[in-house]
This record gives C-alpha cells, structure tokens and sequence, in this order.
C-alpha cells in the first residue's frame, strides 16, 4: 500500500479575499446530507430496506477559527451582513493531489462570538449551498 501525506492546511477565501484563520481549524461538510435506510417486510422473516435522503440536511458547512483583531471582527460583520450573499472557497495541494472546494450561498446563520485574549478565537460556521 502506498503511503498517503496528510492535509494539513488550506488556502481559504471568502467573496474573493485571502483569510487567515488559526491552524488546525478549518473543518467542512460538502453538503451531500443524511441518508436513512427504512426496513419493509416482506414476509418468511424477510425484508426489503427503502434507502431515502433527508433533504433538510443538504447543505454545506464550513468552520474555521481566526484570531480576535480588529480587522477579522470586521470580516465577520461584514460577511454577517451579507446573508447568503457570500462565496467560500478553499484548495490545498500535496503530493497525493488536490482538494478544491466552493460554497455558494453561505451565510453565519449563528451569531459569531468574539472573546478577548491571548489564546482566545473567532470561530466562524458558514452554512451554504452543498459544495462544488
């Protein structure tokens, strides 16, 4: 089996701007929702499973935790402001290959909580579109 190299970061852009965020903190869903299985019988102890998606969960997600300055508590209030308005995109590249992701129609959908400190975050969940 051949060895795999971790992803360790990510190029992050939100509506077309370079972020910086804390490291080992982006995280994302691309969307693809939950799926459920319902057993049907179907008589002598048999059953026949009905697969269904939960469309209420379709959508995409994506985290990441920034430091608390000035400037990212004003990205925060402006991509606040702009609803579903906002674009996140990121890609990473190692030897294995790339990852290269876009949320469309993302939106804070929670408020965003900002503490004061040395060790202190901004952690920021966008809520979109499943990604592309």
């Amino acid at each position: 089996m051949a060895q795999s190299i971790l992803i360790v970061d990510a190029t992050l852009f939100v509506n077309n701007e370079q972020i910086v965020y804390n490291p080992n903190s982006m995280t994302y869903k691309e969307g693809a929702g939950e799926q459920s299985l319902k057993p049907q019988s179907i008589g002598g102890g048999a059953v026949l499973n009905l697969f269904s998606n939960n469309l209420e969960t379709n959508f995409g997600m994506v985290k990441f935790d920034m430091a608390p300055t000035v400037d990212n508590i004003t990205l925060a209030r402006k991509w606040k402001k702009n609803g579903n308005l906002n674009v996140v995109q990121f890609f990473t590249d190692n030897a294995d290959g790339s990852v290269k992701k876009t949320f469309t129609g993302a939106a804070l959908i929670e408020d965003y909580e900002v503490a004061f400190g040395q060790d202190a975050t901004i952690s920021i969940v966008f809520h979109s579109n499943p990604a592309k």
